[in-house]
């Protein structure tokens, strides 16, 4: 994608300019495989060579040994971790790799189906992609013919690619909006005494807890820092200022330092208080396929927001609405797709008049 838009540029310049001399093409030429060495130096750095990425094996020992060297022999995947699964803490070191970002990738081999369904279970809500090996593998195979269970969304191209759009745009968009920052922090000082940001401990990547920056909208002495006490419309807690950022989404546009900082992107399911409730129950508990959403990085837009699934979910049918548009994002995530969401959202997806 760089490359091409990099290639439309150049010619556009020349077409501008009127420049046909062979320095242009000598320069573009230069570049571009001073770029694409670049790029493929960091995707192999990173362990992201065919996509797979780093590599836990987790099987019966026999079976593991056999995989791990087909792996590391006809193919640029590094296999960072080996686990047999009749051993009783293998379970819990594979789950700690997970979750502290050492692999990339989780392949099964050679377990039954019961045991597959409840790994699946148990690791749906990390960022990690999910293989299983089937049981017929010809051995003259140029790789094992392996089965997606779980994409990872975070690794390989495709991450690299949403990670430098988010960097790129959320500091573009932060020097933009610099001005509006501080109209808006001196309305917010000016009409109710309290600070001029609000943060938040909020569901991140993997479920992990992120502190999520907003503009202030309410007092400062009723501000419900755990998020159990959901804001209703008409909500009292909310001042005058409050409202106006929160019917226009103002308020959310802090957390393009949390963008710049990796905590979120610009485009995912948005981040909900680790206390919210719906119908007195968590959020989490109240939606079974709630933890799915957590697969991919909280976003300041997204597919739910720009279909109408935004402001208060009183109800156990707007909280299931909004994770099946989350979980429909991250099942046909593409860089096309979070284009057409920045669009939506900047052609008034964005409002919220009911936010009062």
């Amino acid at each position: 994608m760089f490359l091409a838009s990099g290639f439309a540029t150049l010619i556009a310049v020349q077409a501008v300019l009127q420049v046909q001399a062979i320095s242009w093409q000598c320069a573009w030429a230069t570049a571009a495989v001073m770029f694409v060495l670049a790029v493929r130096f960091a995707v192999e750095a990173l362990g992201w060579g065919i996509g797979y990425g780093r590599i836990a094996v987790f099987g019966p020992e026999d079976a593991t040994v056999e995989l791990c060297d087909t792996l590391r022999g006809r193919s640029r995947c590094p296999v960072t971790l080996r686990l047999q699964n009749e051993n009783a803490g293998s379970w819990r070191e594979l789950q700690n790799a997970c979750r502290d970002a050492e692999v990339d990738t989780v392949v099964l081999t050679c377990i039954s189906s019961t045991e597959q369904a409840r790994i699946v279970s148990e690791l749906a809500h990390l960022p990690v992609g999910i293989y299983v090996t089937p049981e017929f593998c010809p051995a003259s195979a140029p790789l094992p013919p392996l089965v997606q269970l779980l994409p990872n969304l975070t690794a390989g191209p495709g991450g690299l690619e949403k990670r430098a759009i988010d960097l790129i745009c959320a500091t573009l968009l932060l020097a933009t909006f610099a001005p509006l920052f501080v109209l808006v922090a001196l309305a917010i000082k000016l009409t109710s005494p309290g600070p001029v940001f609000f943060r938040q401990v909020r569901f991140g990547l993997g479920c992990e807890e992120v502190l999520v920056w907003k503009f202030r909208t309410m007092r400062s002495d009723l501000q419900d820092i755990s998020g159990e006490r959901r804001t209703t419309a008409r909500d009292s807690r909310v001042t005058s200022v409050g409202r106006v950022l929160r019917r226009l989404s103002i308020d959310e546009l802090p957390q393009l330092i949390n963008v710049v900082a990796g905590d979120m992107s610009l485009v995912g399911p948005r981040p909900h208080a680790t206390k919210m409730k719906v119908e007195g129950q968590i959020f989490g508990s109240a939606v079974e396929t709630y933890p799915l959403r957590h697969r991919m990085k909280p976003g300041i837009t997204g597919w739910a927001q720009v279909n109408g699934s935004r402001g208060e979910v009183d109800t156990l049918a707007k909280a299931r609405r909004r994770v099946n548009l989350d979980l429909w994002y991250i099942a046909n995530w593409s860089v096309g797709l979070d284009v057409r969401i920045i669009l939506r959202t900047a052609l008034g997806g964005f409002a919220t008049l009911s936010a009062d």
